[in-house]
């Protein structure tokens, strides 16, 4: 008869934590009314070809991304101004560019297409270059971030590179996450040539954009987010539109609004309760540079919700406000320890590069690619230094066993993972880690 005697062998994981906060910048301390210049913010140290010898550099080279009538839009979950444009003659590279305000710095979210011959005849009845991108066009208002989808819109097409130039119904999109267009959308309704002037709005309240191609096109809405995965598109009554007016949504009072014409005055506003009644045109008053702005393409024009106004802009250091209930235009103050000036506005339209950023209660707007990025407080208060607490149920476990991370914050809208575990996290949440295998660190910032 024989005895043995059984040995447990253990072997413990170590858990190591990391939680970081991002503080505060330079845009949380300045006062209404006052301007920061990002230093060192130009667009032009990122150029793909700045000999301008590639096949898409056309006769404006990268400059006219922001030059050729072409605007952008906000991505308010990464906190960063999204730059596309160039088309026609100008500008072929169909790269887009992306300034985060965290940083201070741009990047390029996605290089050109090496375009080809055929890309730029006009034998490419297409809108796409031969990889399938989209080519490079005329944004103007075309531009759109979705934050319920996390998606990049281009709604139209508007003077594509080449001779001659194509506009067009095209809908594509662009995902941060998938680093991946897509262009399977289906099109939207209007005049195709109307296209070069596109306005384009998106409502944080509904998850959908709203639409004027521009001419004689009708109002329109495109819900991302429905079934099948190509959208859905739902048209209203037509109106004629000058191009190249810019556009807000006022989404507290439902409103879609197009301002501004090349030489006289344009100002209409539908009611999103009512989309089949045609929009009105208010008779507005006050500040003289205010109301001067109804008659210029291209200006930058942006819903301040939290200052409940209208905002106006188009170069220098003045801002103009628009009451929305009784029309009245008047300059917004500037604070008395301001000493920037931003440059003139771009000669072709200033369109989505001027954009609102809820976070800071700031706008910002950039002009030309060889100058810098600029911000306007508009008005009291800033966003307080967020905080982040992680623990772990034990700081080592025997090899498969199971421990639970728990973190909370304070002033944090969003919170990501990094290191042993990746994604999106709550702002305060717990998460079981079961079966560990290796050890590991587990990094969470808000």
């Amino acid at each position: 008869m024989s005895s043995g005697k059984i040995i447990s062998a253990w072997l413990f994981l170590a858990i190591s934590l990391s939680g970081s906060a991002i503080f505060a910048g330079p845009l949380d301390t300045l006062t209404p009314g006052q301007w920061y210049m990002a230093p060192s913010s130009q667009l032009s140290v990122l150029d793909p070809c700045p000999a301008r010898t590639c096949g898409y550099s056309g006769v404006g080279g990268q400059s006219e991304i922001m030059g050729a009538w072409s605007g952008g839009a906000y991505d308010t979950t990464r906190d960063r101004l999204i730059i596309w444009g160039g088309g026609h003659n100008d500008y072929g590279g169909n790269e887009i560019y992306a300034f985060d305000i965290t940083t201070m710095t741009w990047s390029m979210v996605i290089g050109p297409t090496v375009t080809t011959a055929a890309d730029r005849s006009e034998n490419n009845a297409g809108n796409y270059y031969h990889d399938g991108k989209p080519a490079s066009r005329h944004t103007a208002n075309a531009l759109a971030y979705a934050a319920n989808v996390d998606l990049f819109f281009s709604m139209a097409t508007g003077a594509t590179y080449g001779n001659p130039p194509r506009q067009g119904l095209d809908v594509d999109s662009y995902s941060f996450t998938s680093n991946a267009w897509k262009t399977d959308w289906k099109k939207s309704p209007g005049d195709a040539y109307g296209t070069n002037g596109t306005l384009a709005a998106y409502h944080p309240g509904t998850g959908k954009i709203w639409y004027h191609a521009s001419f004689n096109s009708p109002l329109a809405v495109f819900d991302p987010s429905a079934a099948g995965g190509t959208g859905a598109w739902t048209s209203y009554a037509s109106t004629f539109v000058e191009e190249q007016s810019a556009v807000l949504l006022d989404h507290k009072r439902n409103r879609f609004i197009s301002m501004g014409s090349g030489g006289k005055r344009q100002f209409l506003v539908w009611d999103l309760n009512s989309p089949n009644t045609p929009p009105i045109s208010p008779v507005t008053r006050g500040d003289a540079g205010g109301i001067a702005l109804e008659s210029i393409s291209g200006v930058g024009f942006i819903y301040d919700p939290a200052g409940d106004r209208y905002i106006g802009w188009n170069g220098g250091r003045t801002v103009y406000s628009l009451d929305p209930t009784t029309w009245v235009w008047s300059t917004i103050a500037l604070d008395s320890s301001n000493t920037v000036t931003p440059t003139a506005a771009n000669g072709r339209g200033t369109y989505g590069r001027m954009r609102y950023i809820p976070s800071k209660n700031a706008f910002v707007v950039v002009n030309a690619t060889n100058e810098n990025v600029y911000f306007f407080k508009l008005s009291s208060g800033s966003t307080p230094a967020p905080t982040v607490t992680l623990t772990s149920s034990a700081s080592s476990v025997a090899y498969g066993g199971n421990a639970t991370l728990t973190w909370s914050s304070t002033n944090a809208t969003s919170c990501t993972a990094s290191d042993a575990w990746t994604g999106a996290k709550a702002v305060s949440d717990s998460q079981n880690l079961t079966s560990m295998t290796t050890s590991g660190t587990y990094t969470l910032t808000c």
